[in-house]
């Protein structure tokens, strides 16, 4: 069975949010003082494809736009919500 643990410190210069599985592997970094984020997995446990725009800072991530500097999502999901 697959688990998840998360983390949230914070400091002066922000919070930071770290994720591992159950065997104490990091899943995903998120540092929202600097902006940045890294991953391996999704929350899902799928492997992540994942580029960054140099330009305005935005994680690619197949169909959705990631903004780590906010910590959300810029365009909705395109598989919809149930209901919709």
């Amino acid at each position: 069975m697959k688990t998840e643990a998360g983390l949230t410190t914070r400091t002066t210069t922000g919070s930071h949010t770290y994720t591992y599985d159950d065997g104490g592997t990091l899943l995903t970094s998120l540092d929202y003082g600097l902006g940045t984020a890294s991953w391996d997995y999704l929350a899902n446990g799928l492997l992540a494809k994942q580029t960054t725009d140099q330009e305005t800072g935005l994680i690619a991530l197949v169909y959705r736009f990631y903004a780590p500097g906010v910590g959300r999502f810029v365009n909705r999901d395109p598989v919809g919500f149930e209901g919709e």
